[in-house]
């Protein structure tokens, strides 16, 4: 007989959100295969995260358990409420400030941690953090001293930003998007030619977002010099309505767990806005109309603005190798405690984890959970630690040191 249920229960630290109740008891057949592990997952639990992140995760699991906003509502719940509690639970972690924006920059390994934690309990809120995180890290990789008074705001919590890439008819092939931002005396104008140039599944656009990061192609006298990056304000802070040039609109309901998140639409009608909105590490637009760039090669410079998107990439694996853990904790548990048939010499039915068949189906995917979070949590750091190291020396983040 295999006996392999030790490893699962060293990942009891990603389902501790969905245990607020204290009450629940642990079945019988489940502790007697944890007492048949042959390690110890403790010791397993250290070497995958280390015992910084351990500690971390359950000082803010017990904040969690503390808290009513954190307690799982097991109804089905509409739209309109699954945003409302999603705004309201990450409205509290802000208040909590377990992670600042400063920390990206010295305790990278914080963020991911965070990043695990939220993808475990709600994929709603892990998806306005990835956000948060890409548009700050946007600001910073592109852009130059002139938009530290942004990211001070991040920082501070006054603004909310989201990432506008995808279109109706573009998405994966990014230097296709068909977004057009003119150069028009002395100030942008941005425009959506048609419809299926409208940006469309940014979260945060629907509701919440004041700034955003626009993937636009720069016009200057009716010659194209590529994608670039904007970061302009799309809404008045008071009134949180579009400004001027601005159509802003719902994506609505979508299937599985993502409806806290209100994902949107933009279409620009010649929105006129301040050259200083072009983040500018690459090239820069000068009040004259001037275009100026430190990459000759066109090539070269399209590498350069989508650079970012690396990161964004890389926080897809982590998504997947905290899915992978959840599905096979949830099914060895179950194939423990789940009996069916007696064998001749016993009258105990035999729990379903006993047969080849079912050990054969799911061991392999707590094999490929831990050497999934191994391979995330070394890379996801290194492209922290990369685009931070870029900021700070003025080098472009597709370098490679």
């Amino acid at each position: 007989e295999i006996h392999l249920w030790g490893f699962p229960k060293h990942v009891m630290i990603f389902m501790t959100p969905y245990q607020l109740d204290s009450t629940l008891e642990i079945n019988d057949k489940l502790l007697e295969y944890r007492r048949m592990a042959g390690f110890c997952w403790h010791d397993l639990q250290e070497w995958l995260y280390g015992s910084e992140s351990i500690k971390f995760k359950n000082e803010v699991f017990e904040k969690l358990r503390a808290s009513n906003v954190f307690v799982r509502d097991w109804r089905t719940l509409t739209m309109d409420e699954s945003r409302q509690i999603c705004d309201r639970r990450w409205k509290q972690f802000l208040e909590y400030n377990f992670i600042t924006f400063d920390g990206l920059k010295t305790n990278p390994e914080r963020f991911v941690d965070f990043a695990e934690i939220l993808e475990s309990y709600d994929q709603s809120l892990a998806a306005k953090f990835y956000i948060s995180a890409i548009f700050y890290v946007t600001i910073l990789s592109m852009g130059t001293n002139r938009h530290h008074q942004i990211l001070e705001k991040c920082r501070n919590n006054e603004i909310v930003g989201c990432f506008c890439l995808t279109e109706l008819s573009h998405g994966s092939d990014a230097n296709s998007v068909r977004t057009e931002c003119h150069y028009d005396e002395g100030q942008f104008l941005m425009h959506t030619p048609d419809n299926e140039a409208i940006k469309c599944w940014a979260g945060n656009l629907a509701i919440n977002a004041t700034h955003a990061i626009i993937f636009a192609q720069l016009y200057i006298n009716h010659v194209c010099h590529g994608l670039h990056a904007f970061c302009i304000q799309i809404r008045h802070f008071k009134t949180m309505t579009p400004l001027e040039g601005i159509t802003i609109g719902d994506m609505g309901e979508k299937t599985g767990i993502w409806n806290g998140v209100d994902n949107g639409w933009i279409k620009f009608t010649k929105h006129r806005f301040h050259l200083d909105a072009l983040l500018n590490r690459i090239a820069t637009v000068h009040p004259d109309g001037t275009y100026q760039s430190i990459l000759k090669d066109t090539k070269e410079q399209q590498l350069a603005n989508l650079a970012i998107l690396s990161i964004g990439r890389a926080a897809i694996v982590g998504k997947g190798a905290v899915a992978v853990q959840l599905a096979a904790i949830i099914a060895t548990r179950y194939s423990a405690v789940r009996q069916q048939f007696r064998s001749a010499n016993h009258a105990e039915e035999r729990s379903v984890i006993e047969y080849p068949m079912q050990q054969h189906r799911f061991f392999p995917h707590i094999a490929t959970s831990i050497a999934l979070t191994i391979f995330h949590r070394k890379f996801i750091f290194i492209c922290y630690k990369h685009f931070i190291r870029c900021a700070e020396d003025g080098r472009l983040p597709y370098e490679v040191v």
